[in-house]
């Protein structure tokens, strides 16, 4: 259902871990980033551009799902899927 006035670029990236070596949070954190970064395309441009990527989330979990929620377009959310981690 598509509701008018609304703009859909909230997107909910969720992401395993292996259980047998689970990064800590700050880590989980810090993958999130830079998945973020190489979903649009930023991790190959050097300095401040995963600050970039941070600023585009606004939600983590590190316990309930492992994932976070980011403002990015519907067509590089499908990018995301190619990340090694993201299901």
């Amino acid at each position: 259902m598509l509701l008018d006035g609304c703009e859909y670029e909230h997107r909910l990236i969720v992401m395993e871990f292996p259980n047998e070596q689970k990064p800590t949070e700050e880590e989980m954190v810090n993958s999130y980033v830079k998945t973020l970064a190489a979903v649009v395309g930023r991790h190959r441009i050097k300095n401040g551009f995963e600050e970039e990527a941070r600023k585009e989330i606004y939600s983590v979990s590190t316990s309930t799902y492992t994932g976070f929620g980011a403002l990015i377009r519907e067509e590089l959310s499908y990018k995301a899927i190619l990340c090694v981690f993201v299901h």
